[in-house]
Order: structure tokens, then C-alpha cells, then sequence
């Protein structure tokens, strides 16, 4: 379960299998697995000229060309709001340039390791246009002091410095998890398999994480800050925003896919919302055939990404369904 909980903190991924939902799995004649990710486009308020809401959800490894792709939409757009945890802050903001690729987190040393690219070193947030709309690292964790929050708050709260630590590779885990990498990293077998694996662990998560009955509690709390509380900053930051629009003109909601179950229903609910369509672009592939590994290599692999699939299955269950 710690590992599904891993990639899906790295990546930003929740597909659901479903078309209504953010994330899809497309197979090619060729026999690999593709990730591809929603842009859902919605009429804000009826009329002629209508403000146009786009849902950007994003996987936060990728190749180049996906996030070249994502930088030529965004650019489309008159408001973009941007996901970034203390996003403000120069070193967030210039992360794109030389100097910010040198610095290296677990999630780009994953994009590495596996040949993709790590979102914040190919999108340029430097411009006017983007707005920071998310929280800061101070009022993330106040959020576990908050009477607010049940009796498993301070093990949620434990559980977010481990997932701070192990993301800048300095928590036990994290070296770990870096010591696996740098494997990845030498093995270009592996790495390819385990972009299929990935493909197709993610490709098996179904609707809000954060409400997964079979969660243990403080893993649970710890969800519904990562995505619930701070989609809650977006939604306000979204009602400010479409009263200063004019018509006609677009505004961005661009995060991580994790996000997007939960922005979906609250936009619908909250505003007289029409589905304009829905757009789909190719974060990554992989394809376990061709990915070097002998026979013996990928039934290992295989049997590995099975266990993570029916883990899944029963975390997401219903208690009645189990």
C-alpha cells in the first residue's frame, strides 16, 4: 500500500477507468500501455460569450513533448491557477531554468530513472498570467493541529514530514527509495518495465483517494489534506477569479490529476457548469515486451504489479463489497 501511496504522491495520478474520468489507459497495436490525461473545458454561466473553465489535470513525470504540449495549452488561457506548495517563492518559480534542473527532488531523480522528465524543470511558471492557488508549507501542517481534524492527526501529521523528508531523499525511505532509482537508472531493462508498471498500478486507482474505506485513518487525514484542503483554496481562488473575467475569456485550474475527481464535483455543484468536451494528451508509455527484460524478469515484474492492483482493489472497496 506504500508503494501505491508513493507513485501516486510522485506522479499526481488517480486515473479512473472510466471515460467521465480523468485519466485513461490507451493501448497501441504495438502492445504498450499509455497514460493519458483529461483537459476538461466547461461554460461557466451561460450566454453568448461564456467564461470558459478548463480542469488541466497533469502527471507530474512525463516526457518533453507532453509538457510542451501542456505549455502551448496553458499559454491559450487569459488566468492560469497553478499547483505549488509555497508556488510563490522564487526558487518554485524558476525552476525551469538551468540552475533549478540542477536541483534534484525523489520525484525528478523518478523521471530520470525511468527516461521521462519532472514537471516544474519543463513548465515555465515565471509569467504574469500564472496565480499560485494552493497553500503554504505552514499552513499545510497547521492544518494537523486544527480542531478540525479527527484523533488521527498527529499520526497523519508524522506521516506528511516522512512524505517531506522522503521526497527531498533525506528520510530513511527516501534513500531507499534513491537507492532503487539509482538501480533503475543503471538497469534501462527495468526502468522501461517499470514505465508499463506504472501505466498499469495507476491505471487500476479508482476515485478520490482520500475516501478509500480501506485506508487506515491517518493515511486517510493525510489524503483529505493533500487533495480535499487545499482544492478548498483553489475553489475560492476559482470564485474571485471568474468575477473579474470578462466574456469570452478562459481560466486554468492546472494540478495534479489527484485533484481533479474532487474539482469535478465541486464545480458542478457550485456553478451552472456546461461540459464543452474533453481533450486527452499522452503523459507516458511503456511496453513490457519490448522493454529488454528476459521471461523470468517479467513474470517478476508482473507478479509485482498484480499484488499492487488487488491491494488496491480491496483498500477502494466499499466495507459491504470486500
Amino acid at each position: 500500500m506504500r508503494v501505491i501511496l508513493l507513485l501516486l504522491l510522485l506522479t499526481g495520478l488517480p486515473p479512473l477507468r472510466a471515460e467521465s474520468g480523468f485519466l485513461r489507459i490507451r493501448s497501441t497495436p504495438e502492445q504498450s500501455d499509455c497514460l493519458e490525461v483529461a483537459v476538461r473545458t466547461f461554460a461557466i454561466g451561460g450566454g453568448t460569450e461564456p467564461v470558459r473553465l478548463q480542469l488541466v489535470g497533469v502527471s507530474h513525470i512525463g516526457t518533453e513533448s507532453y509538457f510542451q504540449e501542456i505549455q502551448e495549452l496553458l499559454a491559450k488561457a487569459d488566468v492560469i491557477l497553478f499547483e505549488g506548495v509555497d508556488g510563490d517563492q522564487p526558487a518554485f518559480k524558476q525552476a525551469s531554468g538551468e540552475e533549478g534542473r540542477q536541483r534534484h527532488t525523489l520525484q525528478s531523480n523518478l523521471a530520470l530513472a525511468l527516461g521521462l522528465v519532472f514537471q516544474l524543470h519543463h513548465i515555465d511558471y515565471n509569467q504574469a498570467h500564472f496565480i499560485n492557488s494552493d497553500l503554504t508549507s505552514l499552513q499545510l501542517m497547521a492544518l494537523f493541529e486544527g480542531e478540525e481534524m479527527p484523533e488521527a492527526a498527529p499520526a497523519a501529521h508524522a506521516q506528511m514530514e516522512n512524505l517531506i523528508d522522503n521526497m527531498e531523499q533525506t528520510g530513511v525511505r527516501g534513500r531507499i527509495a534513491a537507492s532503487v532509482l539509482a538501480f533503475l537508472d543503471t538497469r534501462p531493462g527495468w526502468a522501461k518495465g517499470m514505465c508499463w508498471g506504472m501505466v498499469n498500478i495507476l491505471g487500476n486507482v479508482t476515485g478520490n483517494v482520500s475516501e478509500y474505506t480501506g485506508l487506515p485513518d491517518h493515511l486517510r487525514v493525510l489524503m483529505r489534506v493533500l487533495i480535499e484542503k487545499r482544492n478548498e483554496k483553489v475553489m475560492a481562488d476559482i470564485h474571485d477569479q471568474l468575477q473579474q473575467l470578462t466574456p469570452g475569456q478562459t481560466l486554468a485550474v492546472f494540478y495534479g490529476a489527484a485533484h481533479m475527481h474532487d474539482f469535478d464535483s465541486r464545480i458542478r455543484e457550485t456553478y451552472p457548469a456546461d461540459l464543452l468536451y474533453t481533450t486527452w494528451m499522452t503523459a507516458f508509455c511503456g511496453n513490457l515486451q519490448t522493454s529488454g527484460l528476459n521471461l523470468i524478469e517479467k513474470k517478476i515484474l508482473t507478479w509485482f504489479i498484480n499484488q499492487q492492483v488487488r491491494t488496491l482493489n480491496l483498500i477502494s472497496q466499499p466495507p459491504g463489497e470486500k
